[in-house]
């Protein structure tokens, strides 16, 4: 779990200096800088920032490695990996053809930038390091409109080995109001009584076309199978007066794992089944948009995903459940900042069974803390070129009269949480970055 750590700021609003405590999430070391800068005239801005010790690459994580499963050593490593966590031969099996039909004509991913493979592996020194050398993001690799260059999505990969391993949820559709399912059809109701057939009749895009799943899996997709997909990708319903509150995301999801619970699911404990989610406060849901499956081997985690329907089979290896967070809300993040996707401005949550690791309220603006286009030393110019005039600042702040914070904060502010990021704080020295933190809400 991130380390937190206090950012004081103060706001003069006429009558007393207002204090508001700040929490940012970093895994830097604990050695603090402070300063706190005072005035006192109507609507002044006070900064007391806890300034980090910077330490070069530690901003974007730990190393780690990624393979994209095109040499058999790996891929039989993989294979006996799954073996040994409980899934069966048939769907190791199912799942080592699959990963070599996508693969049988190259996965089409622009590696031009990355290292040179060890082993089968690429190795990255932390994410910013990987996703600096992407091309474009890995769902969306180019392909051609054809069964051998678009396969499963991640879905359909997960969900056929969780089956393998003996999951299921064969009462997924029953009591859909107490599960808090909404409706798959807009304007995506909360779903007030049990109806199967218009159910799947609302949510047949969740499903993988069934003639393509034959053809690529060799037999029909089993009922069972169906249930799994659709019990993971069915939205459930933001409870409470305040959809914008992280509480109602957490508690949206508490009700995600029971249902799945009273469905007749297990959660794995040999391995564990991975979900990114989209928060959507104007509909009032959340709803599961990648899936992964992750195993714990030798002091690491191993994440088995597939990347759209495009987009290439990947195992990546990392050390810890915050770095797991990271890499797979990356992505997600990234398409939510985009003004075009049906998901700008969404807030991400990732889980691992029916936990949550990960909490990345706004898309927007969050994915400047991870992505490394902004590194350190960056001039304020480009920073404001890139990202617009900031809502508070320059403010002076630090031991040196020429450190400057600029804030960039989200409107509306998220409210009821001090868990919630609300924008992200940039620190200048001689007008060149020297640190990057979020702003988190009260």
């Amino acid at each position: 779990m991130p380390i937190y750590k206090e950012r004081i700021c103060g706001v003069y609003e006429g009558m007393n200096d207002f204090i508001i405590l700040r929490r940012i999430v970093s895994s830097l070391s604990t050695s603090l800088a402070i300063a706190l800068i005072k005035k006192s005239t109507v609507r002044t801005i006070l900064i007391l920032a806890l300034l980090v010790e910077l330490v070069a690459g530690t901003a974007y994580g730990a190393a780690f490695r990624l393979s994209f499963l095109d040499q058999e050593p790996v891929l039989a490593d993989t294979c006996q990996l799954l073996r040994q966590s409980g899934f069966s031969e048939d769907s190791v099996a199912t799942f080592k053809k699959l990963v070599e039909h996508h693969n049988q004509n190259g996965n089409r991913v622009d590696r031009t930038k990355f290292p040179a493979p060890q082993a089968g592996y690429y190795e990255f020194r932390d994410l910013g390091d990987f996703t600096n050398r992407l091309q474009t993001l890995l769902y969306l690799t180019p392909s051609e409109d054809s069964l051998g260059q678009n396969t499963f999505t991640c879905f359909d990969a997960a969900c056929l080995l969780l089956r393998g391993a003996g999951c299921e949820a064969p009462d997924f559709e029953k009591d859909f109001k107490l599960k808090g399912i909404v409706s798959g059809r807009w304007p995506l109701p909360l779903l007030s009584k049990d109806d199967p057939e218009t159910f799947r009749s609302d949510y047949h895009w969740a499903l993988f076309p069934e003639r393509g799943y034959e053809r690529l899996a060799g037999r029909p997709r089993s009922e069972k199978e169906t249930q799994l997909v659709l019990s993971v990708r069915a939205g459930r319903h933001l409870p409470g007066p305040d959809p914008t509150n992280e509480m109602t995301w957490r508690a949206a999801f508490a009700t995600f794992a029971s249902g799945l619970k009273e469905s007749g699911f297990v959660f794995p404990r040999n391995f564990k089944l991975g979900l990114g989610f989209y928060v959507d406060v104007e509909t009032r849901r959340i709803f599961a948009d990648h899936a992964f499956i992750c195993i714990p081997k030798g002091g690491r985690l191993i994440c088995l995903e597939k990347n759209g329907s495009a987009g290439p089979y990947v195992r990546a290896e990392f050390e810890s459940e915050e770095e797991v967070a990271r890499y797979i809300s990356w992505t997600m993040l990234q398409t939510a900042k985009n003004p075009k996707a049906p998901v700008y401005g969404y807030p991400v949550l990732v889980s691992l069974n029916d936990r949550l690791i990960g909490v990345y309220p706004t898309g927007v603006w969050w994915y400047w803390l991870l992505d490394a286009s902004i590194p350190v030393g960056m001039a304020r110019s480009n920073v404001v070129a890139m990202l617009g005039n900031p809502t508070l600042g320059p403010v002076k702040c630090g031991p040196d009269s020429n450190w400057l914070s600029d804030d960039y904060l989200i409107r509306p502010q998220v409210s009821g949480s001090r868990l919630i990021t609300n924008g992200v704080a940039i620190v200048y020295s001689n007008d060149a970055v020297i640190h990057k933190q979020p702003i988190v809400g009260e």
